[in-house]
């Protein structure tokens, strides 16, 4: 798979923030692991096809085999336009009962010194309340 150059990416940076949108084609070779270390959020978008699905579980599982905390969710799942309550129902939740707030997830991974990377998928496919827009505006909005 060849590696994609600086000139066939394209970045943009919506709403004024710097989470990068990265938009990949189906033959390039997008490396992650390099952005992992400056980028909060990494919006990927691409063809249906493209391969954005196997990129995420490919990095999903290389976080899980390097043990850093790592979780995957599909937009497909959630129950409410708000992201932040779908992390609490889907991830806190499930990992503690005391845990009632990210909060409580944000203390114990500072306790910890760990940072928990959080792969979403098919945010597209939320057909809950306000639709899929309304769920990327909630995590854009993080």
């Amino acid at each position: 798979m060849p590696r994609a150059k600086q000139s066939e990416r394209r970045l943009a940076e919506p709403s004024g923030k710097s989470d990068p949108i990265l938009e990949i084609a189906r033959d390039m070779h997008v490396p992650i692991h390099e952005a992992k270390d400056f980028v909060q959020a990494l919006l990927l978008v691409g063809e249906s096809g493209a391969g954005k699905s196997n990129l995420l579980v490919h990095h999903f599982l290389a976080r899980l085999q390097g043990g850093e905390p790592a979780v995957f969710l599909s937009g497909r799942r959630f129950d409410s336009s708000s992201f932040p309550a779908g992390l609490l129902s889907k991830v806190v939740a499930r990992i503690s009962d005391a845990w009632t707030s990210l909060e409580s997830l944000g203390d114990f991974l500072e306790e910890n010194d760990e940072v928990l990377t959080v792969f979403v998928d098919a945010l597209n496919e939320y057909s809950g309340p306000n639709g899929p827009r309304a769920l990327l505006v909630s995590k854009a909005s993080q």
